[in-house]
């Protein structure tokens, strides 16, 4: 069996965090420079505090204060 090496920005560069995001959260409201909003995972909640990078994975949570990356 053989492994091809790749780097972390190889495999940054195949990730589709967007996707991901979309499919756990449902619903993004796009902003700019690939941040969106979404309803938080973590709590319940009526109005998107969720915010998250669809670039970098990146998120923080407004309400629960809830954040980390992927």
């Amino acid at each position: 069996m053989e492994f091809t090496k790749i780097d972390k920005a190889e495999i940054l560069r195949r990730l589709n965090f967007e996707s991901f995001y979309r499919g756990e959260l449902g619903d993004l409201r796009p902003g700019r420079g690939g941040e969106a909003m979404a309803l938080c995972p973590f709590h319940r909640e009526k109005n998107p505090s969720f915010s998250l990078n669809t670039e970098t994975g990146v998120f923080n949570c407004f309400g629960c204060g809830a954040n980390g990356a992927l």
